[in-house]
């Protein structure tokens, strides 16, 4: 379980090394928003594996009268930020079959943004909670920065701020 996890982290550090958005981000934007939008879903996809990862942490170190609420407060946040996915894979669908000027997707990938922000509160939050000190080996990858380094890679990439 947990080389798992180090190489989840490890893959969402590496993804977030050197990236930004710039002109040439936005140019893409407007030359092709479908592929943008679908280039910020794998990001997002990427942060949501590191919560996955970063939540098994710390979900079992949780007191036992704690884990139920913590459980079912980070299935509702993982819930609304597979929604908003949806939503924008529905709304992307359309744009793709009406072969007209694609709509601008910027509020859609907000609610996303929003969504994933709220596991990382979650996650944050009941980290502060857990029955142990967290401790990793020296060599192994903070979850919690990688989570943190992904998520504003994810916002770079969708071109929030």
């Amino acid at each position: 379980m947990f080389k798992k996890t180090a190489t989840i982290v490890m893959l969402a550090v590496s993804l977030t090394a050197g990236s930004g958005c710039n002109s040439a981000w936005w140019q893409n934007f407007k030359n092709n928003p479908v592929e943008q939008v679908q280039a910020f879903e794998q990001s997002v996809q990427v942060v949501l594996n590191v919560a996955e990862a970063t939540w098994a942490i710390v979900y079992p170190l949780l007191p036992a009268n704690v884990q139920p609420q913590a459980l079912a407060d980070y299935n509702k946040a993982v819930i609304t930020a597979n929604a908003a996915i949806n939503t924008l894979n529905d709304a992307v669908q359309v744009a793709v079959a009406a072969q007209g000027t694609p709509p601008d997707f910027t509020a859609l990938e907000q609610a996303i943004s929003d969504a994933v922000q709220q596991i990382i509160t979650v996650i944050n939050t009941y980290k502060g909670q857990t029955n142990a000190t967290l401790k990793l080996a020296a060599s192994a990858p903070d979850p919690f920065v990688a989570l943190n380094a992904s998520f504003t890679t994810m916002k770079k990439v969708g071109g929030l701020k």
